[in-house]
């Protein structure tokens, strides 16, 4: 079967970096650094973000996830929310499931979906992006984070 005409379908906007590229490692209970982030500005208007996550972490039992945190930016002219930290984990906007028991590897790749609805309050509107480690262990170093907005839209 085809997909008609006006059919709602998925539109996916250009993959960006939403981390430093040096990003350092994330102990077991942190939130990453804002050294670590770099804005991102939703020049698309998207409705949503499919998010990747790559980093490789030890053998082990590992028993959690990692918790995404957003931070609008520039809202009402140049005021930002307050940064996410460890204590007061603001902004929970989604996780990444964590696989248990699995052996140590490189470039691991963690998919998880959120919504900008609640977040954009502008056109273009600007966020960070940070991530709380509950996995039980460390987030080694080096990790890479990315975003591709997508939203809905009918089919031509």
């Amino acid at each position: 079967m085809a997909i008609g005409t006006d059919a709602a379908i998925e539109f996916f906007g250009t993959t960006d970096a939403v981390d430093d590229t040096t990003t350092s490692a994330i102990s077991n209970g942190a939130m990453s650094v804002a050294a670590d982030v770099t804005a991102w500005t939703n020049d698309d208007d998207a409705l949503y973000a499919k998010l990747i996550l790559r980093w490789q972490y030890p053998s082990g039992t590992i028993d959690g996830h990692i918790n995404i945190h957003i931070r609008p930016l520039n809202i009402d002219g140049t005021d930002d929310v307050p940064t996410p930290t460890a204590t007061d984990q603001i902004n929970f906007a989604g996780r990444f499931e964590i696989a248990t028991a699995q052996a140590a590897v490189t470039d691991t790749v963690y998919l998880a979906f959120i919504s900008l609805i609640p977040w954009s309050m502008k056109t273009s509107q600007e966020y960070e992006f940070y991530l709380f480690n509950d996995t039980g262990v460390q987030m080694s170093a080096n990790w890479d984070f990315d975003i591709v907005p997508s939203t809905i839209g009918p089919h031509a």
